[in-house]
């Protein structure tokens, strides 16, 4: 397996993707090609990385993360982090978060996320270390 930074042209299946992964249960998210195409080019405008795992030159999962400066020390704020299930349970995910770690040793002090208890992810952070430290409540109000 082969990580790197994701180039322009593979976007597309970057975000195809993030689609299986949010499109599926417990999400049930309702992405489009088009919208999840935005949504990943987004993250590269607000200055993140996109970093994919390759495994006989097919993405099989991806990460972005920003550098971020907080009054603790430098993080990097995991925002996305989807790999497809086919390669699900195979150490790969750990892989990635140590690749992660790699590229920025010496420059953060912690790696930072955000995760609900319900999502699948949830207990593979907690394995690897991730220990919660704020209660978050995410709310939103529909505009009329």
């Amino acid at each position: 397996m082969k990580i790197r930074e994701a180039k322009k042209n593979e976007l597309p299946e970057v975000a195809e993707i993030f689609m299986e992964g949010t499109n599926s249960p417990p999400y049930n998210e309702k992405w489009t090609n088009k919208t999840a195409l935005i949504k990943i080019k987004d993250h590269i405008k607000n200055k993140s990385k996109i970093y994919v795992a390759i495994i006989n030159k097919e993405i099989m999962g991806f990460i972005t993360a920003r550098l971020e400066y907080g009054y603790d020390g430098n993080k990097i704020f995991i925002e996305e982090f989807y790999i497809r299930k086919q390669f699900q349970g195979q150490g790969m995910g750990t892989k990635m978060l140590k690749k992660l770690e790699e590229i920025y040793h010496g420059k953060i002090k912690f790696v930072a996320l955000v995760s609900s208890k319900d999502a699948p992810a949830f207990k593979f952070y907690l394995k690897r270390k991730f220990k919660p430290y704020h209660q978050v409540i995410f709310m939103k109000r529909k505009l009329k």
